[in-house]
């Protein structure tokens, strides 16, 4: 399943996922019930009761209210277990859901928590046969549920979730495990106690692709989101590596997470724990993670403050953002750079804004890797280039500040590597390891980078480099927009020479697979190629093929300003999505005909995605 940033609807949307079929039968629970199940008239109680006696097709409906489990409850085969209902509902779509932009809240709260906390609270218990019918668990909230057991659900193939929440959890693994497959969809996690959130693991080579869209994950002290694959290159043969698909991660929003010191932590060997994401795998084509936004994340170990990517295999970032995260490391025992972005070999990041981050010494540290159209701008801490090939090739990356360094690029390495057409406001510096290939400069490609001398690159900068300090810095952060200027000389300056060979096969030409979905458009959603010119950077100049500025009137549809209100006046109802100028999804309203608002919290320019009556308009306002 793929869902589009800027066509899916939430809320109503997601209820045709796992629907009912005509013949299934539905088990209806209430707290304190005491009959059978046939009826909201007849409600049963009992969930492990229940579940013992469905079959695959059919469905528990759960009304609102708290649930106490004194055991384990088996997931089946086929059987949809969902909340939020209101006592006497006939159908999904009589759930109330207040508030389209946070699908996971119902107004009846359907609860599940255990009385054992040494229990897990959902698991399958037979993970020998497997599953072929998808199965759903959907609009349950856990709340406060902490366990002594590794992990508080335990999912493996064709289990799925939907519209659900996890709040202040705790495990000494994960919260949601998920095995060889699975679809999370609208959910939120939010303050884990311990713990990785959200855990994705592949284990056989046979495994369901893993779907994650529209997920929050905050105010944890550990991992955010995880993804490891056992399948290395000695369990299965090059041919089957060749063809595995690790999934699909999008709209996925990490912030405010802090990991602290574990205890019997040891900087000398230890890789730490990144507060956002920490993937590991040896896929050849990896995971697709597109249009996330990862911030406001702090970490006090060596490690990702936002991302640690370690694999042979590939990882492809696209359109996201990394801003506000900072490294709090002991750089005078950390025996390794610190870092707010670690990766390993494989690593692909396109058309992505990293801005305000903050590290003590190092601030990315790439291990190999190609990085192709993005901006880096007004961090605290260098790029670490080092021990394998880097391409790195128009790239924006001003305004950032170093410690007793004189150059942002410090390229460790003993192979061939590629820094082509980026802008820059230091040099490249080639450095030589202890024991390493004093010719690694000369075997490299170091050409038409420039250094920029203009101070006016961007629409709206923030006016000071790392972390935000103050509420005002805070704002800027949130009101930035790093949209070129008319007067920038990266506008049109990048390399389509380049950029055609990171987007072809390079053995055939061909253009490869994934080349619509990551590398098409830029992080405002604009067309990335202009005729035969590229911008330097996450964005293109003057490019509007998707977006055109709002108007008073759009084909019906009137829009106008007051303050930090969105007025619309329409003749037919629809709906509207609120995207952030880095592309984050901010607010989506359903709305009838006549005069609507919505409003956004801070000054900035914001893009409009207008649906009605099955025609799209896509508009760009400045507040």
């Amino acid at each position: 399943m793929k869902y589009s940033i800027r066509t899916i609807v939430l809320g109503a949307t997601f209820l045709a996922i796992g629907g009912i079929s005509a013949d299934a039968k539905i088990v209806y629970l209430t707290p304190g019930g005491m009959g059978a199940g046939t009826s909201w008239s007849d409600p049963a109680s009992d969930l492990n009761a229940v579940m013992e006696n469905v079959v695959s097709g059919d469905e528990v409906w759960m009304s609102g209210g708290l649930y106490t489990v004194s055991k384990t409850i088996n997931i089946v085969e086929g059987v949809n277990i969902r909340g939020g209902f209101a006592v006497g509902a006939t159908s999904l779509s009589e759930r109330v859901q207040p508030d389209t932009e946070k699908p996971w809240i119902f107004s009846e709260v359907t609860s599940i928590k255990g009385s054992d906390p040494s229990m897990r609270l959902f698991d399958r218990i037979d993970k020998t046969t497997e599953w072929k019918t998808e199965t759903w668990i959907d609009g349950i909230t856990v709340d406060g549920f902490q366990t002594s057991n590794g992990r508080v659900c335990y999912f493996k193939e064709k289990v799925n979730l939907l519209n659900c929440r996890f709040i202040d959890c705790g495990a000494t693994t994960s919260i949601t495990y998920f095995e060889d497959g699975g679809t999370i969809i609208g959910c939120l996690y939010d303050g884990t106690k311990s713990g990785v959130s959200l855990d994705l693991r592949r284990v056989k080579a046979s495994a369901d692709i893993v779907t994650v869209d529209n997920v929050e994950i905050c105010r944890s002290n550990s991992c955010a989101l995880a993804y490891y694959s056992t399948l290395g290159a000695g369990e299965v043969n090059p041919s089957e590596m060749e063809g595995l698909m690790a999934g699909t991660i999008s709209r996925v929003r990490i912030h405010d997470n802090h990991v602290g010191v574990p205890a019997n932590y040891n900087p000398a060997t230890d890789n730490g724990t990144s507060a956002g994401m920490a993937i590991t795998h040896s896929l050849t084509k990896g995971l697709h993670i597109t249009d996330c936004c990862i911030e406001n994340n702090s970490i006090e170990t060596m490690g990702g403050a936002a991302l640690i990517c370690k694999y042979t295999g590939s990882t492809r970032f696209s359109r996201c953002v990394f801003r506000n995260n900072e490294n709090k490391s002991d750089i005078s025992v950390v025996t390794k750079p610190a870092a707010i972005i670690y990766s390993e070999n494989g690593l692909l990041m396109t058309n992505c804004s990293v801005y305000n981050n903050s590290a003590p010494d190092v601030c990315f540290n790439l291990i190999g890797g190609s990085y192709l159209n993005n901006t880096w701008v007004n961090n605290v801490g260098g790029i670490y280039a080092s021990q394998t090939y880097i391409g790195m090739v128009n790239n924006l990356i001003v305004g950032n500040t170093l410690n007793d360094s004189p150059a942002f690029i410090k390229a460790d390495n003993a192979f061939y590597s590629e820094f082509y057409n980026n802008a820059l406001n230091k040099d490249i510096q080639f450095i030589v390891p202890t024991g390493g290939d004093s010719s690694a400069a000369n075997t490299s490609v170091v050409d038409g980078n420039f250094v920029l001398s203009e101070n006016n690159t961007f629409e709206r900068p923030t006016s000071f480099s790392g972390v935000a300090q103050t509420d005002e810095q805070a704002q800027e952060i949130a009101a930035v927009d790093w949209m070129l200027s008319e007067s920038s000389v990266c506008g049109g300056g990048g390399s389509v020479l380049y950029w055609n060979f990171w987007t072809d096969n390079y053995d055939t030409g061909e253009p490869v697979l994934w080349y619509d979905a990551i590398y098409k458009t830029d992080l405002a959603g604009n067309s990335r190629l202009s005729g035969n010119k590229i911008s330097i950077g996450a964005y293109e100049k003057g490019v509007s093929s998707l977006i055109k500025q709002a108007e008073e009137d759009n084909d019906g549809l009137k829009v106008r300003v007051v303050g930090t209100d969105i007025i619309f006046d329409t003749d037919e109802s629809g709906v509207i999505e609120v995207f952030a100028i880095n592309g984050s999804l901010i607010k989506t309203r359903a709305f009838i005909s006549g005069v609507n608002i919505i409003s956004v919290d801070a000054p900035g320019i914001y893009l409009l995605h207008v649906t009605q009556n099955g025609s799209v308009q896509n508009l760009k306002i400045k507040i």
